[in-house]
């Protein structure tokens, strides 16, 4: 009997179950990844196609040329000129399919190959294969700097040569100059190169970006004048970052040029002296009529040109501003305004002085004549600076009245010129001031209005808050100082002062000057008003001070010396202003 054979249906079904299944697995598979590439083609590409292009692209600075800052006849400061920087473009020297490595290579090479032709100092200096490799993959698109500032006489061999170097450029930035530049130099401040790690500078990816920013003086608080508008450049790159065309381009926009009020050769002038002398301390030159500033000398000085080097004796401190002195006796026409509008005075009024002032049976305050000055009124007393007399008046005025002294003449505040950040608002002495000036004993004592009569004790001013306090002293108007000449001319204060007053302290002031014993005699060859002032320093010499106005019948330019340390006023600061002053007086309307 034959044998029965078993059937294959169910194995073949099975196997073609499987086969169907499979079919749908893989007809899902590729339905599933056609509609992903059609995810990304169709609804993602302008997406993905922005993605790329900002990948492909790289904003670069183009800085701006720094306007000039120049006196007031247009002579130039400080002022910007190009500076080149020869470097070298890797996107021209490899090929698309060179290795990071074989682009190391050409580009070490060909810098190599340039810096033998310049010269053995190119050579020399110039970067090394780190350096190199470090800019290729940090700054891919940017070029490379090879040596900064070069001299025209190395732009011109590189130029007779260029087509052997073709992947050479210049590249321009800015560098700043300063003419004669230990004048003014704390006022008219210095820059540095700009970095890129400044806050406005994260957007860009310069390789050499050298653009000028101010750090001091006038070159600080005018940066935003000076500084003008950066351009910029839109590069697109490779897909390996390398530099391709420019998309984009916007030219930088060159920064305003200034003009100073200050007066060049006297402000050389008022430096020659110190430095003749060796003498630390300021002088001002202000014209009350407007409130320019003509000299703001500060001594010692230091050179624009190096500012970073140490200086000594804090040269880049502008004393003329942030010189803090007590004023010593020329306080004294101050006082005298006051207590006269006060009533605690009359011009006519004669007060004995036999050589001192006794604050009480112990304490005495020495005058400036040894045995007196005997019965004197205002007139004299300016003349003569007699402290017995201002001693007397200031005890009069007693605390309250002190307290009207600052707010009347403004001392003890900052000015808020240009300069804020260089200024000095001094310490007035009144009663107000004790709490922090004196915290252990605050209470105002006689004794405080004996020494704040004759400028000792706690005062401080600056120069050039002296400047202004005699300028509205001697003509009723309180300027703002101004440092450039499209400024506008602001009125700080005015004021009424009687005629009788104003001619009282007028003629203290000129016979202080011209008449005999006057303390202010090294002045007398000039037609000024004039007051010296010797301050004491505990431990040190007396800071050596003097005011001047001319012309003495209408009073204008207001000058102010004050010598650290110097000793006498009327011996050492008054010869030295008197020299500015008869320049001033020739040079000036």
């Amino acid at each position: 009997m034959p044998a029965k054979t078993a059937h294959p249906a169910p194995e073949l079904e099975r196997q073609r179950s499987n086969c169907r299944v499979l079919r749908f697995f893989f007809l899902a598979l590729l339905l599933l990844l056609l509609l992903a590439i059609a995810w990304v083609q169709i609804w993602q590409s302008e997406s993905l196609s922005q993605r790329s292009l900002r990948q492909q692209i790289r904003k670069v600075y183009v800085p701006a040329k720094r306007g000039m800052i120049a006196d007031r006849e247009g002579t130039p400061l400080n002022y910007t000129i190009p500076a080149y920087t020869l470097v070298i473009r890797p996107d021209l020297l490899r090929d698309p399919r060179d290795s990071r490595r074989r682009t190391l290579e050409i580009v070490s090479l060909a810098i190599s190959e340039l810096a033998l032709y310049l010269g053995p100092e190119f050579y020399h200096f110039k970067p090394s294969l780190e350096s190199i490799r470090q800019h290729l993959e940090q700054r891919t698109p940017l070029p490379i700097p090879l040596w900064e500032d070069v001299s025209p006489q190395t732009i011109a061999r590189w130029a007779t040569r260029r087509q052997d170097f073709p992947a050479s450029e210049l590249l321009l930035s800015w560098k700043r100059c300063y003419a004669e530049p230990e004048t003014a130099a704390q006022l008219r401040g210095f820059t540095r190169p700009g970095q890129l790690n400044d806050p406005d500078m994260k957007q860009y990816w310069n390789a050499n970006f050298k653009e000028p920013v101010g750090i001091s003086g006038l070159e600080l608080a005018l940066n935003f004048r000076l500084r003008g508008s950066g351009g910029s450049e839109v590069l697109q790159t490779d897909v390996l970052a390398f530099r391709n065309t420019i998309l984009e381009s916007h030219p930088a926009v060159n920064g305003e040029d200034v003009r100073l009020t200050l007066d060049l050769p006297l402000q050389r002038l008022a430096e020659e002296l110190f430095e003749q002398h060796n003498y630390a301390g300021a002088a001002v030159l202000f014209d009350a009529s407007d409130g320019s500033v003509l000299v703001l000398a500060s001594s010692p000085t230091f050179s624009l040109d190096t500012p970073a080097l140490p200086a000594p004796n804090s040269a880049q401190f502008n004393r003329a501003l942030n010189g803090a002195y007590p004023p010593g006796s020329v306080i004294k026409p101050f006082l005298a305004m006051l207590a006269l509008r006060e009533g605690l005075v009359t011009p006519a009024e004669k007060i004995f002085c036999p050589g001192y002032f006794s604050i009480n049976a112990e304490t005495h305050i020495g005058c400036s004549a040894r045995y007196g000055h005997a019965e004197i009124d205002l007139v004299g007393a300016l003349a003569k600076s007699c402290n017995t007399y201002f001693c007397t008046v200031g005890q009069r005025l007693e605390g309250p009245g002190w307290e009207k002294m600052l707010e009347t003449f403004g001392l003890g505040r900052k000015l808020n010129t240009l300069l804020y950040r260089q200024e000095t608002a001094g310490v007035g002495y009144a009663p107000s001031v004790l709490r922090t000036q004196r915290p252990r004993d605050p209470h105002w004592y006689a004794s405080d209005s004996a020494y704040a009569s004759i400028g000792q004790g706690l005062w401080l001013v600056s120069p050039l808050q002296m400047a202004v306090c005699t300028g509205a002293l001697l003509t009723g108007m309180a300027w703002q100082p101004r440092f450039l000449l499209d400024d506008p001319i602001e009125l700080l204060d005015s004021y009424s002062w009687s005629e009788e007053h104003a001619q009282a302290i007028r003629q203290g002031l000129y016979d202080c000057v011209h008449a005999p014993g006057g303390t202010g005699r090294a002045l007398a060859g000039l037609n000024v008003l004039g007051k010296t002032g010797t301050a004491e320093v505990s431990g040190k010499n007396p800071h050596a001070w003097c005011i001047a106005a001319l012309p003495a019948e209408a009073p204008r330019l207001i000058g102010v010396w004050v010598v650290e340390n110097g000793g006498s006023g009327g011996k050492i600061a008054a010869p030295l202003l008197a020299q500015l002053l008869a320049l001033a007086q020739e040079r000036l309307p």
